[in-house]
C-alpha cells in the first residue's frame, strides 16, 4: 500500500476562517413607554419617518392602559437601534441587548 504524503493543510470545515465568516448583527429589544396623552403623537410620528419598523406588527399594551410598545431589531449598537425610531419615540425608548435563551 503506498504511503500517503504529508498533510497539505487543514480541512476547510475545521479551519478557523477569520475574515471569511459572516458577522451576526446584535439584536436589541426596544422598549418604549409613554403616557395615555402621548399615545396619538407616538403613532403619528411614524407617518413622516422612513423606517423598516413602519407597518410592522409589534406587541403593545396601550389598549390595556400600560402604554408600552416593544420592537425587536438588529443593529450594531444601541444608538443605531434607536435610530430606527422617530426621534420623539426614541427619546422615550430603552434599547436592551438581547439573545435567545432556552428555558431549562
Amino acid at each position: 500500500m503506498p504511503q500517503k504524503g504529508p498533510v497539505q493543510g487543514v480541512a476547510l470545515m475545521s479551519a478557523p476562517q477569520s475574515g471569511c465568516m459572516l458577522t451576526v448583527m446584535a439584536r436589541f429589544m426596544l422598549e418604549h413607554m409613554h403616557t395615555a396623552g402621548e399615545c396619538g403623537a407616538v403613532f403619528a410620528s411614524f407617518k413622516a419617518f422612513d423606517t423598516p419598523l413602519r407597518h410592522r406588527v409589534m406587541p403593545g399594551s396601550c389598549h390595556f392602559g400600560a402604554h408600552r410598545i416593544w420592537w425587536e431589531v438588529e443593529a450594531d449598537t444601541a444608538d443605531e437601534a434607536l435610530a430606527q425610531l422617530p426621534r420623539y419615540v426614541a427619546e422615550r425608548t430603552t434599547a436592551l441587548p438581547i439573545r435567545d435563551l432556552q428555558t431549562p
